[in-house]
């Protein structure tokens, strides 16, 4: 009888240990050793400069370490830590520094009114590419998409041909898709005719050296999304 409690006893103690040895605290206990395990488990292999690489996040006693939902939590730990990953060819990544990863070759995301995004569930570093039906908006949305993305995005509004470029992760690009949206409208006969006289006030402020003629600095606002009956 003591011979099979202690048995049971080791089984519930190599349990016990195995679970708590399978969770993320314990595996990313320095930040290498965190690559290493993702590494380990996903078949991924990255490079990386030792001197980017300084402590994890805080992360709970309870969070299980699986392949379910490994690459957002772990693209999530890059992201929090002020780094992204670069892919150089498949399954191979670079980590850098986030403001650095926003000028390399990260993945394109084309789409527009009808097409919506087809966005990673990730933290990773993408840009996302919205052709505009009205051109016209593509430098105006600039100043309000930024209130919806990170303060550090990448935002390149281009009138002709009516697209704008936003380099940010992932997850945070739904909602700016959905604003894009409201902002894409087609332009009404009021709209043109104050744009048309803004920029000509503009452009004989810039003639006239930047002088007082033209106190408006805003562009008009963007036409109201005609509501649905």
């Amino acid at each position: 009888m003591k011979t099979i409690i202690l048995i049971l006893l080791l089984i519930v103690s190599t349990s016990v240990f195995a679970s708590n040895n399978n969770t993320w605290k314990e595996q990313c206990k320095d930040f290498r050793a965190c690559v290493d395990a993702y590494s380990a488990l996903t078949g991924e292999q990255y490079l990386f400069n030792k001197d980017i690489l300084g402590a994890p996040v805080q992360i709970t006693d309870n969070l299980p370490f699986t392949k379910d939902d490994a690459e957002l939590i772990f693209t999530n730990i890059l992201y929090e830590s002020g780094l992204a990953r670069v892919l150089i060819k498949p399954g191979v990544y670079n980590i850098t520094r986030m403001n650095e990863a926003k000028g390399r070759d990260v993945q394109l995301i084309p789409c527009d009114q009808n097409t919506p995004p087809k966005l990673p569930n990730t933290y990773d570093l993408v840009t996302l590419q919205y052709r505009f039906t009205n051109g016209m908006m593509a430098k105006n949305s600039e100043n309000v998409i930024r209130t919806y993305v990170d303060m550090g995005a990448r935002i390149y509004g281009i009138e002709y041909p009516g697209m704008i470029y936003i380099t940010e992760v992932a997850k945070h690009l739904n909602k700016a898709y959905a604003m894009l949206k409201d902002l894409d409208v087609k332009p009404t006969k009021e709209f043109l005719e104050k744009q048309k006289a803004w920029d000509a006030a503009r452009l004989k402020e810039i003639a006239n050296g930047g002088g007082k003629e033209h106190n408006d600095k805003r562009p008009p606002a963007p036409p109201k999304k005609e509501e649905k009956k």
